[in-house]
């Protein structure tokens, strides 16, 4: 007998294959697709993680006729009820994307990018996170990138990687349509001056980056600089009698170049 088709599946963004299976090994097999910019959501970095102190990828929700196109990969999701008129998913999906609420996306508004195609009448789940404001829907109320949740080189390299995998213009259009580049976005590679010695394919990475978003790319700082930066916001803030950073220690072991969290905190 043929095996079932899954009727739920998940849309993360676009990470490697090594990092994708990290957290779920069975999930190999992906289609990629782009969610309509009718499902009113646009891509963001705007998911401040409460324990890493990073800004991670999330959505913003839009106002009507300002949503933007998502580029992402579909993967099945095991175990979801598909029987109750209202299915659930499985509490080991909830407990891994802690911080996001799952939202159902129509099917006819994902579209798939390849030959591979979604399970009819399938049900796709996009995360969104939080707002960090009582009672306010998911998606609404969120911050992108601070002085005390940077952008990470290294979730970074995770996310083009995985768009490369299928293709240049596929890791150009989630470059293009990500809001937040700007914020601060330390370069937490181990040995960033030598980023070969660890990330042997850095340069298709940087490279990419810098044609894309030249001015975004430049601003990026290694830790030295970064550090230096962070002490100058730190003087000027007190200056005007407001609040300092905190520079908590996942912030200061991600910023001294010698270990990195992206690993542990991607969506």
């Amino acid at each position: 007998m043929a095996p079932s088709l899954p009727s739920h599946t998940l849309f993360p963004f676009p990470l490697h294959t090594a990092s994708r299976t990290l957290s779920d090994p069975t999930a190999v097999s992906v289609v990629p697709v782009r969610v309509s910019a009718k499902a009113g959501f646009a891509r963001a970095w705007n998911f401040q993680h409460p324990t890493a102190h990073i800004t991670a990828l999330g959505v913003m929700r839009c106002a009507p006729g300002e949503g933007r196109p998502i580029n992402g990969v579909c993967t099945p999701i095991k175990g979801a009820d598909t029987l109750s008129s209202a299915p659930t998913l499985p509490q080991a999906v909830l407990d891994r994307e802690v911080g996001y609420t799952p939202v159902a996306i129509p099917g006819e508004l994902v579209v798939p990018l390849g030959w591979a195609e979604l399970p009819a009448g399938s049900t796709v789940w996009l995360f969104v996170p939080n707002s960090p404001n009582p009672g306010e829907e998911p998606g609404l109320g969120l911050h992108l990138a601070s002085a005390t949740h940077p952008l990470l080189q290294t979730y970074v390299d995770i996310c083009v990687l995985g768009c490369l995998e299928f293709s240049r213009e596929f890791a150009i259009e989630f470059i293009q349509s990500t809001v937040g580049w700007d914020g601060p976005w330390l370069n937490d590679r181990e040995v960033a001056r030598r980023p070969w010695i660890h990330q042997p394919k850095w340069r298709a990475v940087d490279d990419l980056l810098m044609e894309v978003i030249p001015i975004e790319y430049e601003a990026r700082m290694l830790s030295s600089e970064y550090g230096a930066w962070l002490i100058g916001v730190a003087q000027a803030a007190a200056a005007e009698g407001e609040e300092t950073p905190v520079v908590t220690p996942a912030l200061a072991e991600a910023a001294s170049g010698h270990a990195s969290v992206a690993n542990e905190v991607y969506h």
